[in-house]
């Protein structure tokens, strides 16, 4: 669908500041040249800078402050930015967190939550028919994008079918920032649900480092005795770290 620019796009907010403070800075304020709108319109999106493409979902600025400065201040003065402008950090606070933070408020906050969630589920969207469910880094490589940023440890089954074709993925359980939480008894209602005959597992380490714990360990022992059982097969266990992955099927576990 083609983006439709209206003229309240490139509108000044009318409404103004408090104590009669000059109105909040919009994208009609910028120079031709430097607003992100026409920018992206005629030259795509990929011209255009984080900082760019940040402005143009928090629509307006402040008093004093455009939308590119105010996003330039988001990247680069956000908790973990030192070394640099940082989307990640931004993308995973919640709303609450982002609504404190000075000139951003209730509406923006959500539509940066908005996006970010618009985000996560095209992320999640079918796995294109090269999917190779026996490659580990095909499978992280393509979830790395869904689980990035979490602050807990999330489990995931990916299930196939007989002939390893992808039949669909679901959120198993959610656990603490250190530690997975695996009830075999549901991991196993949605293996049947799907239909499945093979599955992947696959939870995120949010310090960074995809290496099992001892938990990750046992845990995935118990499952693929219990899957043998009814017969589906546990074909791999995939942890997710900061752009580094662990397979158990790799080391030898499964």
């Amino acid at each position: 669908m083609l983006l439709q620019l209206s003229s309240e796009d490139f509108t000044p907010d009318q409404s103004g500041g408090r104590n009669g403070e000059r109105p909040a800075f919009t994208m009609k304020d910028l120079p031709p040249a430097e607003r992100p709108y026409e920018r992206l319109w005629e030259k795509g999106a990929d011209a255009l800078s984080d900082a760019e493409l940040l402005a143009i979902i928090l629509r307006s600025g402040r008093s004093g402050e455009s939308s590119i400065q105010m996003a330039q201040r988001l990247l680069y003065e956000s908790p973990g930015s030192e070394t640099g402008g940082n989307l990640r950090i931004i993308f995973t606070r919640s709303p609450q967190e982002l609504a404190q933070i000075d000139g951003i408020g209730r509406v923006k906050a959500i539509q940066i939550a908005a996006v970010r969630e618009l985000a996560s589920r095209l992320a999640s969207e079918r796995l294109p028919d090269s999917f190779r469910a026996l490659d580990p880094s095909a499978v992280a490589d393509h979830y790395y994008s869904r689980v990035k940023g979490l602050q807990k440890e999330h489990v995931f089954g990916i299930w196939l079918d007989n002939r390893l074709r992808y039949l669909g993925d679901s959120l198993i359980s959610v656990g603490t920032v250190n530690h997975s939480v695996f009830s075999i008894r549901d991991v196993f209602l949605e293996a049947l649900r799907f239909k499945a005959v093979h599955f992947i597992l696959l939870h995120n380490h949010p310090s960074g480092d995809p290496v099992p714990s001892e938990n990750d360990l046992e845990a995935t022992a118990r499952i693929r005795q219990a899957a043998e059982l009814i017969q589906i097969m546990l074909i791999d266990h995939i942890v997710i770290g900061d752009n580094r992955f662990y397979s158990f099927k790799e080391d030898g576990l499964l």
